[in-house]
């Protein structure tokens, strides 16, 4: 692989024309209204500023005393509303167990008749059976 130096050279002119290029058409407009930007945002700030201050002062410890109280209503509020969801899953669950349970016992009953009516069977086939060789 050999260095070309004239395909270097004429690279390095095109990105030199490039920037310029871009430095005059694109970044300076740009720059230029950023910072126009950031110096009208300065400058309501600063004219808001004393506004803010004057009326300001005198209702912040009375808005900070209605947003403590706000923040501890909010808060009880929310207690109160995870106190009742967890009693409704409490009872929810409490009303699946039950259904369960119900169920289970239904099964076991409906198992126990039919192993009862088959073990029944079984006894009278047996004494047939019996019957029948004894004969």
């Amino acid at each position: 692989m050999t260095i070309q130096i004239p395909l270097t050279l004429w690279t390095l002119i095109c990105l030199g024309l490039l920037y310029l290029m871009l430095d005059r058409m694109l970044f300076r407009p740009l720059f230029a209204v950023m910072d126009a930007r950031r110096k009208k945002i300065a400058d309501a700030e600063s004219a808001r500023a004393p506004e803010e201050e004057d009326a300001g002062v005198a209702d912040t410890a009375e808005a900070e005393a209605q947003s403590e109280e706000k923040t501890h209503e909010d808060a009880d509020a929310v207690r109160a509303e995870g106190k009742r969801l967890l009693e409704e899953a409490r009872q929810k669950r409490i009303d699946n167990v039950s259904a369960f349970r119900a169920d289970s016992e239904k099964e076991y009953a409906d198992y126990m008749q039919k192993i009862s009516g088959t073990l029944d069977e079984a006894a009278d086939d047996l004494a047939n059976h019996i019957l029948e060789h004894r004969s």
